[in-house]
């Protein structure tokens, strides 16, 4: 493997001991990272700063540094993994120090544990100890929001298991990503960092621009690009098994067409709503709130529900027609919904039943290999 340049602005290079315990748990987010006021302020500020704002990307007319193949017999590699591992971690530590204050360490951490990735000096299993080496950098040198945290008990040093958890998620997309992708990750990273923050200039120079950018941070932006490279090389293998072909090697790369679909979004124009729009609107806030939710409670009041009959009432009388296309919608929703109840259920019976059966001896599969007649 390549040895790569040291970079000149994620920290030093002297080596440190690694812990044994690390954190092998994952659970994959559900919930993606929304808008985020602070957040997005902070990309604001970076996106004032030079085009390059952790480290440089390949000069164009070099060989890539990534081009491990080409350069695998002529460049072996002279550090060990573990050496490679124990110098990130101090470079995570530098880059909490240094660039905490500066709003963009999070997409330098990024960048790092892309490239450690890539030359196979962190597995998943590491992101723990690499983050929390992070964030000691980060207490050192400024505020604990730099670190991705959120909570008080974050500044004491005692972050929420949850959101924990998730900042340990995204991280670790980076290290699924460098480990897949052991040429393409970090160019991909850069081009995707490059891009989101020449979307923030333009911005901020145009409110209808804005309007065209999805909210969040860059971090945030480059953890779902991460997701959909991976996923795109999923969708790929899945594909071949449901073709009968098998898929070898990567998936290509996101072009530039897909990067810029995971950052902006549809820019819809506002429409004036009628007083019967309004009415309607009134009358589902009104069902939702009888309803309630797993978020909201109930509210069963004989009030409500006579207000709610006195809505349909009105809406009946002025547009019977927009109230008819709304049950009807609302039918369809609920019979949807039921249905997919339904077919979950099956699955699962169907699973509770296959386990159930007694698995066959090794002395029964051979006896019904060898009654198996000749192809």
């Amino acid at each position: 493997m390549v040895k790569r340049p040291k970079l000149d602005n994620v920290g030093e290079e002297n080596e440190v001991d690694a812990a044994d315990a690390v954190d092998a748990s994952f659970t994959p987010e559900t919930n993606p990272e929304g808008n985020n006021s602070e957040a997005d302020i902070a990309d604001q500020e970076a996106a004032g700063v030079p085009d390059k704002p952790t480290r440089p990307a390949a000069t164009p007319h070099a060989p890539s540094q990534n081009s491990r193949v080409a350069d695998q017999s002529n460049n072996p590699r002279t550090v060990s993994p573990k050496t490679q591992y124990n110098n990130l971690k101090n470079k995570v530590l530098g880059l909490g120090k240094i660039y905490g204050g500066g709003k963009t360490s999070m997409i330098a951490l990024a960048e790092a544990v892309v490239e450690a990735a890539q030359d196979g000096a962190i597995t998943p299993e590491q992101t723990s100890e690499v983050y929390d080496k992070f964030k000691e950098g980060v207490t050192k040198a400024s505020s604990y929001e730099d670190a991705g945290e959120v909570s008080d008990e974050a500044a004491m040093g005692a972050a929420p298991a949850k959101s924990l958890e998730q900042q340990l998620s995204k991280l670790r997309q980076f290290v699924y990503l460098g480990n897949k992708y052991e040429s393409d990750a970090l160019d991909l990273v850069r081009k995707a960092r490059n891009m989101h923050i020449d979307l923030l200039r333009v911005a901020n120079g145009s409110a209808d621009a804005k309007k065209g950018v999805k909210p969040g941070s860059t971090y945030a932006i480059l953890v779902d690009v991460a997701r959909a490279q991976l996923k795109k090389q999923k969708d790929a293998v899945e594909a071949g098994k449901k073709s009968g072909v098998k898929h070898t090697g990567l998936a290509p790369v996101l072009t530039d067409d897909e990067l810029r679909g995971l950052m902006t979004q549809e820019v819809k124009e506002p429409v004036d709503k009628t007083g019967e729009d309004y009415l309607l609107d009134t009358l589902v806030k009104a069902k939702a709130t009888y309803k309630g939710s797993d978020k909201r409670n109930a509210i069963t009041s004989e009030e409500l529900a006579n207000a709610i009959e006195w809505l349909r009432t009105a809406l009946a009388k002025v547009a019977p027609d927009l109230l008819s296309q709304h049950d009807a919608e609302e039918l369809q929703a609920q019979q949807a919904k039921a249905q997919a109840a339904a077919d979950k259920a099956e699955a699962e019976r169907v699973k509770a039943e296959k386990a159930a059966q007694p698995k066959p001896t090794k002395a029964e599969r051979q006896a019904a290999v060898h009654a198996a007649p000749a192809a």
